[in-house]
C-alpha cells in the first residue's frame, strides 16, 4: 500500500463516510464535526509527515508486513483482505505444569513488551522479532509458523505467593 497524504485521508473519509454517533448524534461528516475535525486533522498531519523528504526514509519501511501485537478480540475486527499486507501475529504462551497457555493479563503486557522491543531495537523486519527475549519470553520455533511467531516462558507465581515470601524474608 504506497503511503498518502493527510489531503488523502480527509478525502477517503468524505468519499466513503462511516456510520458514526456521539452522545445519540449521528455525524454526518466526522472532517467538519466539532468533536472530530482536531483529531482528523492530527492524524492527517502524521500522513504528511511521512511524505516529507527528511522523514519518509524512516517511515515507508521496505518490509509491508503488518506485525500483529493486538489480541484476537481487537484484530479480530481487521478486514485482512481489505488490508491487503502480509501479517505477521504475535503469541505469547505461559508455562505451567507441562502445559503452555495464553494468560489474557500476562499476554497484555507481552504485547507491550514487544513494541516497546521494536521500538527501542529500530526492528524492520519480523524475523528479527525472533530474538524478543524480555521478562522472560524466548520465541519457541516449534510452535510457530512464518505468519504466527509464537513466544514462551515460564508463568511467574501469582502476586500473592511473591507478596507471602517478601513478608517471610
Amino acid at each position: 500500500m504506497p503511503m498518502r497524504s493527510g489531503r488523502e485521508f480527509i478525502e477517503d473519509l468524505r468519499r466513503s463516510p462511516r456510520e458514526v454517533w456521539i452522545a445519540g448524534r449521528r455525524i454526518d461528516d466526522v472532517t467538519a464535526d466539532p468533536v472530530f475535525a482536531r483529531p482528523v486533522q492530527s492524524i492527517a498531519m502524521l500522513y504528511d509527515l511521512q511524505m516529507s523528504p527528511e522523514h519518509r526514509d524512516a517511515m515507508g519501511h521496505r518490509d509491508k508486513t503488518l506485525i500483529n501485537c493486538a489480541s484476537g478480540e481487537y484484530f479480530g475486527a481487521v478486514d485482512l483482505k481489505a488490508l491487503k499486507l502480509p501479517v505477521v501475529t504475535c503469541r505469547f504462551l505461559e508455562e505451567k505444569d507441562g502445559e503452555a497457555r495464553i494468560v489474557s493479563f500476562y499476554a497484555k503486557k507481552a504485547r507491550g513488551l514487544m513494541a516497546r522491543y521494536a521500538i527501542d531495537n529500530r526492528i524492520d523486519r519480523p524475523a528479527d522479532l525472533k530474538a524478543f527475549d524480555t521478562a522472560g519470553y524466548r520465541f519457541a520455533p516449534e510452535l510457530s509458523t512464518d505468519d504466527e511467531f509464537t513466544f514462551s516462558r515460564p508463568q511467574p507465581p501469582p502476586i500473592s505467593q511473591i507478596r507471602a515470601a517478601q513478608k517471610e524474608a
